[in-house]
C-alpha cells in the first residue's frame, strides 16, 4: 500500500534509459561531424592536387621556353637552371598533395565503414556550402538547447536526487496488505489398518492482514548520504554553468573563424585574378624579349600560393559552418 522507495526506483530507471539515449546522441553527433569534416578535407586535397598539377604544367612550359631561348642565343643557362629548379619544387609539391589526398581517402572510407578497396568519388572543386544567417545570441541559445553534455549533466542531477530520496525512504514506514487463502481436502483415514474410504474431511482458511515496517534508527547514515547527494547536485549545477560558458566560447570562436575565412575567400580570389593577369603579362614580356625568366617564376609562385590560400579559406569556412550546424542543431 505504501512504499516510499518505489517512485524513486522508477524515476531512476527512466533516467538511466534517458542517459543511454543521450550517450547515443553524443556518439552520433561526433561521427556525423567527423564524417563531414573528412569529406571536406578530401575535397580540399583534390583541389590542392589540381593546383599542383597546373603549376607543373606552367613550370614545364617555362622550362621549354628557357631551353629554346638558350639554344637561340637569347637566353642563358642560369634561366634554364631556375626553371628546372622551379619544376622540381612543383613536382615535390604534387607528391606531397597526392600523399595528403590518399590519407584523406583512407580516413573517409574508414569512418563511412566502406569496403577498404573502395575509392571515394568526390567533387574536386570546393565551394562555399552555405551562409550563416542566425545571429550570435540566437546561435548561442540554440547551442544551449542542443548541447547533449548539458542534458547529460541534468540527468546526473536527476539521478543524484532520486538516490537521495531512496536513502531517505529507508527511514520511512512501509505498509503492506496481504491475503493468504488455504484449502484442504482429505478422504479415508490415516494410521488405520482398515481405513474407512468413505470418510471425507475438508478445511478452508483465509487470513487478511496488514504488515508495517519502519526502521526507526540507522545512526544518521541516511541523512548523511542524502546531504552528500545534495552537495553533489550543487557541484553538477556548477558544471552546467561551466559547460554553458564553454558553449558560448565555442560559438563565438566559430563566428570569428567564419568571418575571417569569408574575408580570406574574397581577398584570395582577388589575388588569384591579379596573379593570373600578372603571369600572362610576364609570359608575353618574356616571349617578346622584354621580360626575364625570374618574372615568370615569381608570377607562377604567386598564382600557386593564391590558389592554395583560396582553397584553404573555403575549406576552413565550410568546416566552421559544419561545426556551427552540429553545435546549434540549426541548418
Amino acid at each position: 500500500l505504501i512504499n516510499p522507495s518505489r517512485t524513486p526506483q522508477i524515476n531512476t530507471a527512466k533516467t538511466n534509459l534517458e542517459n543511454a539515449r543521450v550517450a547515443y546522441s553524443l556518439r552520433h553527433r561526433d561521427l556525423l561531424l567527423e564524417a563531414k569534416v573528412r569529406f571536406l578535407q578530401l575535397q580540399h586535397s583534390l583541389q590542392d592536387v589540381r593546383i599542383a598539377e597546373d603549376s607543373i604544367n606552367i613550370s614545364q612550359k617555362a622550362l621549354d621556353q628557357s631551353l629554346e631561348r638558350m639554344e637561340s642565343g637569347t637566353g642563358t643557362k642560369f634561366d634554364v637552371l631556375e626553371a628546372s629548379t622551379q619544376l622540381s619544387k612543383d613536382r615535390q609539391l604534387l607528391v606531397e598533395k597526392k600523399g595528403n589526398k590518399k590519407m584523406n581517402e583512407i580516413k573517409l572510407v574508414q569512418i563511412l565503414n566502406m569496403n577498404q578497396n573502395t575509392l571515394p568519388s568526390v567533387d574536386s572543386k570546393p565551394y562555399v556550402i552555405g551562409e550563416w544567417k542566425t545571429s550570435l545570441d540566437d546561435s548561442i541559445n540554440s547551442a544551449y538547447l542542443n548541447r547533449k553534455e548539458i542534458d547529460d549533466l541534468q540527468l546526473q542531477i536527476s539521478v543524484a536526487t532520486n538516490k537521495s530520496k531512496l536513502e531517505l525512504a529507508k527511514t520511512k514506514p512501509t505498509v503492506s496488505i496481504f491475503n493468504l487463502f488455504e484449502a484442504d481436502l482429505a478422504e479415508g483415514e490415516a494410521n488405520s489398518l482398515s481405513p474407512q474410504t468413505d470418510n471425507k474431511s475438508n478445511s478452508i482458511n483465509n487470513t487478511v492482514g496488514l504488515q508495517f515496517d519502519w526502521k526507526i534508527f540507522d545512526g544518521g547514515s541516511s541523512k548523511a548520504f542524502s546531504k552528500a547527494k545534495e552537495a553533489k547536485i550543487n557541484e553538477i549545477q556548477e558544471q552546467v554553468l561551466l559547460e554553458k560558458s564553454k558553449v558560448r566560447k565555442e560559438v563565438e570562436q566559430l563566428f570569428s573563424k567564419l568571418e575571417k575565412s569569408r574575408l580570406n575567400i574574397e581577398h584570395s580570389y582577388a589575388a588569384i585574378l591579379s596573379a593570373k593577369e600578372t603571369l600572362e603579362l610576364s609570359l608575353l614580356r618574356q616571349q617578346s624579349g622584354l621580360g626575364v625568366q625570374r618574372e615568370v617564376l615569381n608570377s607562377q609562385r604567386d598564382l600557386t600560393q593564391a590558389e592554395i590560400t583560396h582553397a584553404k579559406a573555403i575549406n576552413e569556412y565550410n568546416i566552421s559552418l559544419v561545426n556551427l550546424q552540429i553545435l546549434t542543431g540549426l541548418e
